[in-house]
C-alpha cells in the first residue's frame, strides 16, 4: 500500500551491527525478485518450497515470495537432521529448497534420496546450486504488467480494474485480501 510502503516492517539486529530497518517496500522488492528467480527455475503454483533458514530478513522475503508465485512454503526446522529432512522432503515432493550456510550440509547430505528436489538456493553458502544474492541480483526488480495479471489469473484472481493498473494507481483485485 503506498501510504505504508515507506514504514519499517522488521528492524534486525545483528551482532557486532548497528539495528537495520526494512521498509514494507524493501521486503517487496526482495521478494519479486526471488519471485522471478524460482519462477525462472521452474516453480509454479502449487509447488512445494522448503524453507530451512532462521527468523532472518531474507526468511520473511522468502515466505513472501513463495506465496506471490502461488507456491507452498514448507516450513523446515534448522534442528532437523538429515533423517528428518529426507523424509520431509520425500513425503513433500518439495521441488526446491532455500535455506542459509547452517542448513546447507544437511540438506546437500539427503539430496540423492529426494529425488523431486531440483534446486538448491543457499544464503551465505558457496557450494549450493544456487546463490541467493546471484539469483535475486539476476533477477528482474518488479513483476511488469503482464506477468502481474498472469500470476494473479493462474491463482483465479481478477483485476476489477485494468485501466488503473495500466495508468499505476492501486490494483483492486477480487478474491484477494491485503494488510490495512
Amino acid at each position: 500500500h503506498p501510504q505504508t510502503a515507506g514504514q519499517s516492517a522488521i528492524l534486525a539486529h545483528r551482532v557486532g551491527a548497528p539495528p537495520e530497518a526494512f521498509s514494507y517496500a524493501d521486503l517487496a522488492a526482495q521478494a519479486d525478485r526471488l519471485s522471478h528467480a524460482l519462477a525462472g527455475l521452474g516453480v509454479q503454483r502449487g509447488d512445494r518450497v522448503a524453507i530451512v533458514m532462521p527468523q532472518r530478513t531474507e526468511t520473511a522475503v522468502a515466505y513472501m515470495a513463495v506465496f506471490q508465485l502461488g507456491a507452498v512454503a514448507m516450513p523446515l526446522s534448522q534442528l532437523f537432521g538429515p533423517e528428518a529432512l529426507a523424509f520431509r522432503l520425500q513425503d513433500s515432493g518439495a521441488c526446491l529448497a532455500l535455506c542459509d550456510a547452517a542448513s546447507l550440509a544437511d540438506l546437500q547430505s539427503v539430496r540423492a534420496d529426494c529425488p523431486a528436489l531440483r534446486h538448491v538456493v543457499a544464503l551465505g553458502a558457496g557450494s549450493a546450486d544456487h546463490a541467493w544474492d546471484a539469483l535475486l541480483a539476476a533477477a528482474p526488480a518488479t513483476l511488469g504488467f503482464d506477468e502481474l495479471y498472469a500470476s494473479f489469473s493462474a491463482l483465479g484472481l481478477e483485476f476489477s480494474d485494468k485501466v488503473k493498473a495500466l495508468t499505476g494507481q492501486p490494483i483492486r483485485m477480487t478474491g484477494f485480501m491485503a494488510p490495512p
